[in-house]
């Protein structure tokens, strides 16, 4: 899978983890003593197995949004409804939108298309 700078955005690893297919997502605590679980050797974090993040009742896969499949996964309340959606470009430049229709702890990923600006699709430049 080759999958997912408004108000109050939030990286996470984890989120880039889950939408961009790498071994593993963040803890919320940070740290945890459960097996089969990772340390990252630079940092020292924990991280549990990937998940996978839907929308529409399907995976999120850039591949199948934008040619170029390259991810760039953020968060933030976009709609400002008090829940963060999720935001993701991709490697031309574009802003995918998926609305969160759920809470912050039970995400529920609704697709809405490019982020729109003045009208028209927003696009940040590459190079």
């Amino acid at each position: 899978m080759s999958s997912a700078m408004i108000n109050h955005i939030g990286m996470t690893a984890g989120l880039a983890a889950c939408l961009l297919g790498c071994s593993a997502t963040t803890t919320n605590s940070g740290h945890t003593s459960n097996a089969g679980q990772l340390t990252s050797p630079q940092d020292g974090a924990i991280f549990e197995n990937p998940v996978r993040l839907w929308a529409d009742g399907k995976p999120i896969d850039t591949g199948l949004l934008s040619k170029a499949a390259h991810a760039g996964p953020e968060i933030g309340d976009v709609d400002d409804d008090g829940d963060r959606d999720l935001l993701v470009g991709d490697f031309p430049g574009y802003i995918w939108l998926f609305e969160n229709t759920g809470t912050d702890h039970k995400p529920v990923y609704t697709a809405r298309g490019k982020l729109q600006a003045g009208g028209t699709d927003a696009k940040t430049p590459v190079y």
